[in-house]
């Protein structure tokens, strides 16, 4: 029987990503869902670090399948990203509004690099 691997996202861009990530480490007997699979499920705004997102993620799908009795997949992987500038330490959980300051050019420098994580 094949195992069910459910990616946190709603984004099939990062679905894809995450995927192909996870094949390239050997799990492409797997079959991979995102979540508008499940019609139903109504994703939640997440609050916090990357980490913290990514964990809420989880926590409100699976309480969506307990709430609606569905069966529980083999794998669930909750995913987040964000933007970090080189000089930071951490990175930022609100890419959307800083990707809105960088096109107003109101975040970075010139000479500034910053990276998706």
């Amino acid at each position: 029987m094949i195992k069910t691997i459910v990616i946190t996202t709603n984004n099939k861009d990062k679905f894809t990503i995450v995927t192909n990530i996870l094949k390239d480490y050997g799990l492409s007997d797997f079959n991979f869902k995102m979540l508008d699979s499940y019609k139903e499920f109504v994703s939640k705004e997440e609050i916090g670090s990357i980490e913290e997102r990514s964990k809420q993620k989880v926590d409100n799908f699976l309480n969506y399948l307990n709430v609606n009795k569905l069966a529980i997949p083999d794998v669930i992987v909750g995913i987040d990203d964000g933007l970090k500038k080189e000089t930071e330490s951490s990175a930022s959980p609100y890419s959307k509004e800083i990707a809105q300051q960088i096109l107003g050019g109101s975040y970075i420098s010139d000479d500034e690099i910053i990276y998706d994580v």
